[in-house]
């Protein structure tokens, strides 16, 4: 327990951070100012999904990494928001107009900025929704937290 206690968060951050809404956050971070561009490639495995391999290692995907593709973005042991990895946000940004600019300031961009690849991650909600009675063999989730779990809108 005592070597887990960074991953912790104190009763009153929790309290603030579970009490705060997406738009909340999102002025807060200063997210709000960037411009949305509807025609603009985006990756659902940069913002559903985060990947661990065996080594610790954090990646944004299930694209193994190698010497040609920079997908390593952080260590599980690195105190930080793993999800909001410097190269997660500039993979988030591809094709954006702040994204040339941050690219000229790096000797190798992440894979991400090149990948060629437009696929959806494997679980989307209905596919949890699927996947949830085969996991949960105790059967603790009833069909109305299953609902709960799975019936909202992205």
């Amino acid at each position: 327990l005592i070597e887990n206690r960074k991953y912790m968060v104190d009763e009153a951050e929790l309290s603030q951070q579970w009490n705060e809404s997406w738009l909340q956050r999102m002025e807060r971070l200063g997210g709000m100012d960037e411009k949305g561009d509807s025609e603009v490639y985006r990756c659902g495995w940069l913002y559903k999904n985060i990947t661990m391999d065996a080594l610790g290692r954090i990646l944004p995907c299930c694209v193994a990494p190698g010497n040609a593709r920079r997908l390593v973005y952080g260590n599980i042991n690195d105190e930080c928001d793993w999800f909001n990895l410097p190269d997660m946000q500039l993979s988030r940004r591809r094709r954006s107009g702040r994204a040339a600019d941050l690219i000229d300031e790096t000797n190798q961009p992440p894979y991400c900025m090149e990948c060629p690849l437009s696929i959806e991650p494997p679980h989307d909600l209905w596919r949890i929704k699927q996947d949830l009675p085969n996991i949960d063999n105790r059967g603790i989730l009833n069909q109305d937290s299953i609902k709960t779990l799975t019936d909202w809108q992205l």
